[in-house]
C-alpha cells in the first residue's frame, strides 16, 4: 500500500512540474505577470 502511495505522490510531483514548465514556456513574456500572480495568490500553488 505503501508503494502505490508513493507512486501516486511522485506522479502528482511530477504532473505539477511539468505543468509549472508548460506554462512558464506557454506564457513567455507574461511569465513576470505569473509570478506575480502566484505570489500574491499562494492558494493557487499545487
Amino acid at each position: 500500500m505503501n508503494n502505490v502511495a508513493q507512486m501516486a505522490m511522485e506522479s502528482l510531483v511530477k504532473f505539477c512540474m511539468v505543468e509549472a514548465i508548460f506554462l512558464f514556456y506557454f506564457f513567455g513574456l507574461n511569465e513576470y505577470y505569473l509570478l506575480s500572480t502566484v505570489a500574491s495568490k499562494p492558494e493557487l500553488v499545487c
